[in-house]
């Protein structure tokens, strides 16, 4: 590379003591505003150990910084790791490290090497607006929003700061609040990407306008650099709307610049079969009668007054919460007596339902649809470590995530338990999200039940 032409600009906003955040800013925009910037970072890490690249700085500490971050810009963060932690008493260096730990999910060692750098530099307001973002991640509310308020308080209303008072707000539970928050980071920020990020991601769980959150998506990977997450999120979402060639667009922007991006292959070729129907047709089809039957609400039925009102207060509003339930369960509600639950069988009985359908008893006859009996609960042999993991841990995508919340799935054993029937019986579940929890499965061995 003809005297390092691109690493001149990268020199020329080199990290210096007292950098600011915006320093960073301009090499991502640099780097992302083509696929091809990328291409150069990675020539350059490729050429750093000719040692003419390392020679452009001052000094060596503000070249380690910068070769670690331009690691990190790409995506490895194992060796960004290894050469920020040579330089993790340096502000930049520090901070870049923990946020590698952070995306590694190592939020613990983050949070650690946030709190050294705040005693190291105490009047860097960077390092402490990065210690209140561990804080908030890895449980410790409280003392972040002790930090917070500090923080507001020394530098007024920012948009930074309403939406760190809106992820407070977000992991309490308070998701109104969250929401205002978030909703005036925007308005003084129309840049601010995590804050329009997490409108997106909080306004589709709260509402269902899915026109909003692709918006709010939208407004999202309008920035420089591109927000990865939701570039795939908006993709699901245009799905969610039927939308399968805005949603191919959107995963193929990822694999612009990260072609081996697992979940942006997976999704994008979920999204090509939709639009060609490449699924087998007849299975579709018996999919979407099992949707069409299972979301059906009980207020379409002929019931008791008695009957309705014990099912509104055990929260059954379709046939598919229905299914969930056993006959011992209804039995056990108060004033839910034989006559409602003669009533609620014969109902299912012409839907050809039955309780506990959903609910796998012990000893109960074949699932809805099934073909066949079903097999053990889970693989025999399979580690019970692997089948304790929590479900995060398989990184789902929202809608699935959202799905696993509506059904109470926790770990990985649960969903394992689960048939597919139980699955899509989900608001929003369809065949995308299905094989997406299926190849999860896969890859761990297992299977949902048949």
């Amino acid at each position: 590379m003809a005297e390092h032409t691109e690493l001149k600009s990268l020199r020329d906003t080199v990290v210096q003591e007292d950098c600011a955040e915006g320093t960073f800013a301009s090499i991502r925009t640099r780097v992302f505003a083509s696929p091809a910037g990328l291409d150069e970072l990675r020539e350059i890490l490729r050429t750093w150990e000719d040692g003419k690249v390392a020679d452009a700085f001052r000094r060596k500490t503000d070249a380690q910084v910068v070769r670690g971050y331009l690691h990190y810009l790409n995506g490895e963060l194992e060796r960004a790791e290894e050469v920020l932690r040579g330089v993790k008493s340096h502000p930049w260096g520090g901070y870049w490290l923990a946020r590698a730990l952070f995306d590694m999910a190592r939020r613990q060692e983050a949070c650690a090497v946030a709190g050294e750098l705040r005693q190291q530099h105490p009047d860097s307001e960077e390092i402490a607006w990065l210690l209140a973002d561990m804080q908030l991640h890895t449980g410790a509310e409280d003392k972040a929003a002790t930090l917070i308020a500090a923080l507001q308080s020394k530098a007024g209303e920012s948009s930074r700061g309403w939406f760190f008072t809106g992820l407070l707000a977000e992991k309490r539970g308070e998701y109104n609040a969250a929401l205002e928050a978030y909703e005036k980071a925007v308005a003084l920020d129309g840049t601010n990407v995590r804050a329009l990020f997490q409108l997106a991601y909080l306004g589709s769980r709260c509402s269902e306008d899915a026109e909003e959150a692709i918006a709010y998506y939208k407004a999202c990977v309008a920035q420089v650099p591109c927000h990865v997450n939701a570039l795939i999120n908006l993709g699901l979402a245009y799905e969610d709307a039927g939308r399968y060639e805005d949603a191919i667009k959107s995963y193929s922007s990822v694999l612009r610049f990260y072609p081996a991006h697992p979940r942006a292959k997976l999704y994008l070729e979920d999204a090509k079969a939709s639009t060609t129907m490449y699924y087998d047709r007849e299975r579709e089809k018996q999919l979407s009668q099992q949707n069409q039957i299972l979301r059906m609400p009980m207020s379409e039925f002929e019931l008791s007054v008695r009957s309705r009102n014990c099912l509104a207060k055990m929260n059954i509003e379709t046939l598919g919460d229905l299914i969930m339930k056993t006959r011992s369960e209804l039995l056990s509600y108060k004033n839910f007596g034989e006559t409602s639950l003669a009533e609620i069988e014969e109902i299912l009985r012409q839907k050809g339902l039955r309780l506990g359908q959903g609910a796998a008893e012990e000893g109960a006859p074949p699932p809805l649809f099934a073909e066949e009996a079903p097999p053990a609960e889970v693989e025999p042999g399979v580690d019970p470590e692997v089948l304790n993991r929590s479900v995060e841990s398989l990184n789902l995508s929202i809608r699935s995530r959202r799905c696993m919340e509506r059904l109470k799935i926790k770990t990985v054993r649960d969903l394992a338990s689960k048939s597919e029937i139980e699955i899509m019986s989900a608001k929003n579940f369809g065949v995308t999200s299905l094989n997406e929890v299926k190849a999860k499965l896969a890859e761990l061995g297992l299977a949902l039940r048949t």
